[in-house]
């Protein structure tokens, strides 16, 4: 375990994402394509959720977590099954460490934002506008 100078106050986790290879329709997913994206997604997540809530505990501090969702796992999510669900999974995974922590003075919440324009979103636009 690396150390490191200053306070601890939380956690942001905003590790995960999916490739634009990823995004394809649910009979084509991958056992591997599944486990990447939820490893990515969640698990990631909530072991350093686990961590840092375990570290604010142990140093009796207040704190807060904030998890990167995705309105992919608030709603429907065509051609991103696996994805959609891992981050349903995180807003699942947020709710019920909101309850555990919430003694403790640990605030746990996500944040679901919807479509960025970013290359990966590019990318599924020009793919989407072939004939």
């Amino acid at each position: 375990m690396q150390r490191t100078d200053g306070d601890l106050y939380g956690l942001v986790n905003v590790a995960g994402g999916a490739d634009p290879s990823t995004w394809m329709p649910s009979t084509r997913v991958t056992r591997d394509d599944w486990r990447t994206l939820f490893t990515r997604n969640l698990e990631t997540a909530f072991f350093m959720s686990q961590a840092v809530s375990r570290e604010l505990r142990r140093l009796s501090l207040k704190g807060s977590i904030v998890s990167i969702s995705s309105i992919s796992g608030m709603n429907t999510a065509p051609f991103h099954i696996a994805y959609g669900t891992a981050k349903a999974a995180v807003a699942a995974m947020t709710r019920t460490m909101a309850v555990e922590l919430a003694l403790d003075n640990i605030r746990v919440n996500a944040v679901a934002p919807g479509v960025t324009e970013t290359a990966a979103f590019a990318h599924l636009c020009r793919r989407r506008s072939r004939p």
